[in-house]
């Protein structure tokens, strides 16, 4: 519609937003290849100026979503990775959230990869150092520690399960109050070793 000069009809980041919820959203097993090629387009359509605005964040977690919810931890981590240079290239409104980072760390969980814990804790010491040096503004929280723990508790891997929470208690202590160990940390540690044996 839009190609006919409508501006009525010009395409925009909410329009997209609401398209990318929807495949993330839609169980079918090509979600994430369908939501990922509709931010390419975004992409293609803004550099092109016939779109107002760049994806954003909401717009990047729903692509990784989608990669989630397919277990395709890859993936979710590969556009993660490209939301975070996105940002750093300029685009203010991509900044990685809270959300990006679990969702992806949910995508590795369900992934059945035999080195799902691996590459959750890599995500959690990744957002580790970009708070650490200063360049997002967002706390390993409970969540994430939690999460950490938790794959390497289906794996039956009690030992990294236990070493992350006492990583998380180190952490609690030296003044990260958002990652308070909770009910759920001390009960996955255990379930972790209910699993080991």
């Amino acid at each position: 519609m839009y190609l006919d000069a409508n501006e009525k009809c010009k395409p925009n980041v909410q329009s997209s937003n609401t398209i990318s919820k929807a495949w993330s959203r839609s169980g079918e097993a090509r979600s994430g290849e369908k939501a990922e090629a509709l931010l390419n387009r975004m992409e293609s359509l803004c550099k092109d100026e016939k779109i107002d605005g760049r994806p954003d964040t909401v717009c990047y977690n729903h692509v990784i979503d989608a990669y989630a919810e397919t277990g395709n931890g890859q993936a979710a981590e590969r556009i993660l990775t490209r939301m975070y240079e996105d940002y750093k290239r300029g685009n203010k409104h991509c900044v990685p959230d809270i959300w990006s980072f679990s969702t992806v760390m949910k995508a590795w969980a369900r992934s059945g990869d035999k080195n799902s814990g691996k590459h959750s804790e890599a995500i959690l010491n990744h957002l580790t150092k970009l708070r650490n040096d200063g360049t997002l503004e967002i706390w390993p929280h409970v969540v994430f520690y939690n999460s950490v723990i938790d794959v390497y508790a289906e794996s039956g891997d009690a030992d990294n399960a236990e070493r992350v929470f006492e990583l998380m208690v180190s952490d609690y202590n030296n003044g990260n109050k958002e990652c308070k160990p909770d009910q759920t940390s001390y009960n996955t540690v255990i379930k972790a070793w209910a699993h080991s044996g």
